[in-house]
């Protein structure tokens, strides 16, 4: 355990990179620096993230694993169950929230009683919210056919009350630009949950095990942050509090609200048409391509909010540190997602089992939706950190309309294989369309994200003809594993071959920028 992580600074004190050049600094009642220099804030961000993403990356493979061993035990039934469960629980997450937590970083000072006045706010909407769910769960289990939903919903829901004890210290942490103790408590967390979820299971308690796995993190993760801010939970009722914030967290929320129906209604139409055996296949699915951009993309905007927010007035660099960031993650994301589509069938056969083929062909659909989720889900953040959550909430609220309609049709006509088909095709169309619309408050427009991204685009395509071509080559191997093992190896070294020649100088250009910044003292 590292020394920032051992002890917490006083509050109102700063950091020796916070207060820079200077000798002294300036800081709100959170201990956040008011004025942060430009070479401590890109020093602060290349170590904050280069540190976050190597954490990830490890505890993503030690995830990966638990994943995959919790699958070939489960039932698709059982998946099908916590999906159910985890679309209601995730849109209360959504309301309970209510944008405070990225309201309370993106303001620029923050006192006592701002902290107050919204921990106060998210408690009443906590226990609002949970006695609401937990009223409407038969409700839920009778439209979704799965009596095993009410007690399901009712237990996940008592989560909610634990929102307002993790949302204000989360804040104060970002605000802080204390990253690494986020991130070594977020990954503390998954290793937490993946152990006891595993463990249960494996003990034979199915779905329970995986809500368990849920519930009993969350509550350590409350008592972490406690003792990490020594922030101590009061009442306050936030009268000259709402105004500026609350217009920010409600559009924040009513963006989040907007997104996570349109990003969700998608299982309920397949638990509805389809039931919950092909509700476990495409949830699945689903989660497989999105994991480059939940674990990389996400991981990232955790670092880069709060220092968008910091230099959100300069926006020629708050542009060309979000294109160096978009090839980046080209860089990381887009082969990942190319080369699961490639070897989707041996994979998932290997990996899982039999039983879990028919998610194969959605998994292939949607990785180009995917490609574009990495662009889509990380220029949201210049939005908010610009003080402009409302883009984010017109963007989704379209979305709303658009979307359910095309999944019903498709999904009634063509299952799940329609649905998947809708995300590839509509959803690249409607980020390249968002990032056009947006020029004039980002700096940045289409042909700057897609011109940045083509010399890794043209590595991934010389990659996918490696791969097919071994393939074909070893297709009479009849030793699956090693069929597979052999296509991935030959797709990892084309690859690497492909950026040398065509993409090596654009992407060390950024590469070579951080590595001077880990090495400088």
């Amino acid at each position: 355990m590292d020394r920032q992580f051992a002890q917490a600074p006083a509050r109102g004190v700063g950091t020796e990179e916070q207060i820079g050049a200077s000798g002294n600094v300036e800081a709100d009642s959170t201990g956040s620096p008011l004025h942060v220099q430009v070479g401590t804030l890109r020093r602060l961000a290349v170590r904050g993230g280069v540190y976050i993403i190597s954490s990830r990356l490890i505890v993503q493979l030690f995830s990966w694993a638990i994943t995959i061993v919790v699958a070939r035990l489960l039932r698709p039934y059982d998946y099908g169950i916590l999906t159910a469960a985890g679309t209601f629980t995730n849109l209360a997450d959504i309301l309970v929230e209510a944008g405070v937590c990225r309201a309370l970083v993106q303001k620029r000072e923050v006192s006592e009683n701002d902290l107050a006045g919204a921990f106060t706010f998210t408690l009443l909407l906590s226990l609002a919210v949970f006695l609401t769910l937990f009223a409407c769960a038969g409700i839920a289990a009778r439209a979704l056919q799965t009596p095993e939903l009410v007690n399901v919903l009712r237990v996940t829901g008592l989560a909610l009350l634990l929102v307002p004890f993790t949302a204000v210290p989360t804040a104060i942490l970002e605000r802080r630009l204390q990253l690494n103790r986020l991130t070594t408590i977020g990954l503390s967390y998954c290793i937490i949950q993946g152990c006891l979820v595993l463990t249960l299971v494996l003990c034979g308690w199915g779905y329970w095990g995986l809500i368990v796995g849920y519930m009993v993190p969350r509550v350590l993760n409350v008592l972490v942050l406690a003792w990490q801010t020594s922030w101590v939970p009061r009442l306050y009722w936030p009268a000259g509090w709402s105004n500026p914030l609350l217009s920010f967290g409600i559009h924040y929320t009513g963006s989040r609200l907007c997104w996570f129906c349109y990003r969700n209604v998608d299982y309920l139409i397949v638990g509805r048409l389809m039931g919950p055996i092909a509700l476990g296949y495409y949830s699945l699915a689903f989660m497989l391509i999105s994991l480059p951009v939940d674990k990389i993309v996400a991981t990232c905007n955790q670092f880069a909010f709060p220092i968008f927010c910091r230099m959100s007035d300069d926006l020629e660099r708050v542009r060309a540190w979000y294109l160096r960031l978009s090839i980046l993650f080209g860089f990381a994301a887009v082969p990942a997602l190319v080369g699961l589509a490639l070897v989707a069938n041996d994979a998932i056969l290997v990996a899982l089992g039999q039983k879990w083929t028919p998610a194969v062909l959605p998994v292939q659909i949607m990785s180009l939706a995917g490609v574009f989720m990495v662009l889509g889900s990380s220029i949201d953040v210049l939005y908010i950190a610009r003080g402009r959550p409302d883009i984010n909430f017109w963007f989704t609220a379209i979305s709303v309309v658009v979307y359910p309609p095309l999944f019903y049709f498709c999904g009634r006509y063509f299952g799940i294989t329609g649905v998947a088909m809708v995300w590839a095709v509509l959803y690249p169309i409607m980020v390249l369309l968002l990032i056009a619309a947006t020029r004039s408050i980002t700096g940045i427009s289409v042909r700057d994200v897609l011109g940045c991204q083509v010399r890794i685009w043209v590595s991934v395509l010389f990659m996918a003809l490696v791969v097919l071509a071994t393939r074909s080559i070893c297709q009479d191997v009849r030793v699956i594993s090693m069929r597979l093992g052999i296509t991935v190896l030959a797709g990892v070294l084309g690859y690497v071959a492909a950026i040398r020649v065509f993409a090596w100088e654009s992407v060390m250009g950024n590469v070579k920028p951080l590595w001077r910044e880990l090495r400088s003292r």
